[in-house]
């Protein structure tokens, strides 16, 4: 009986995502998996007839789509000369997409991740806290249950899957997705 709880625990543990976002790459890993992912911080999209625009590449591959079709267009969301947001809905396409590559294969429950998400600021003053509100935002949106903006040293996957803080740098802010009601 009790492996059997330890089991069904397990099922629903919340896995904890570690991204690194610039303007030029997003570097994503799920210690869990073993999953580690480093694309291009690029999307290519398309309009269509009835005015919709639709992605059709995301990453590495989005430059390649830009160069060979004229009716696409690239998109470098996490550029822009003051912040690091430069385009909120592509940057959560963007990251929604690493989250799913993280993932793997989903099981019949997967739980929402929590994210440690340290961005590489363009600006020598830091992030304000409206740029803070907007990565926490990015996160939520994207699917993850919670999100911790992290400045300072690069995490290991042991101290991913522990929670042992690295020695140098702090959190920044924190933000948890909240059940509204119907």
């Amino acid at each position: 009986m009790l492996f059997a709880r330890r089991h069904m625990l397990s099922l629903f543990k919340i896995p904890v995502f570690y991204v690194q976002l610039s303007a030029e790459r997003v570097l994503a890993r799920n210690p869990q998996n073993g999953t580690q992912i480093s694309e291009a911080a690029d999307l290519a999209t398309r309009s269509s007839a009835d005015g919709k625009t639709k992605i059709v590449a995301i990453g590495n591959e989005a430059r390649l789509a830009a160069a060979q079709d004229a009716s696409v267009q690239l998109h470098q969301p996490l550029s822009h000369p003051r912040t690091l947001i430069a385009d909120f809905v592509m940057a959560e396409a963007l990251l929604q997409y690493c989250l799913r590559k993280l993932v793997g294969k989903p099981g019949l429950f997967m739980p929402s991740p929590r994210l440690i998400l340290q961005p590489h600021q363009p600006s020598e003053g830091g992030l304000t806290q409206v740029e803070l509100r907007a990565l926490n935002e990015l996160g939520l949106s994207a699917g993850a249950s919670k999100v911790q903006i992290w400045q300072g040293a690069e995490w290991n996957d042991e101290q991913l899957l522990s929670g042992k803080v690295p020695a140098a740098g702090a959190f920044l802010s924190e933000a948890a997705a909240t059940r509204r009601a119907r």
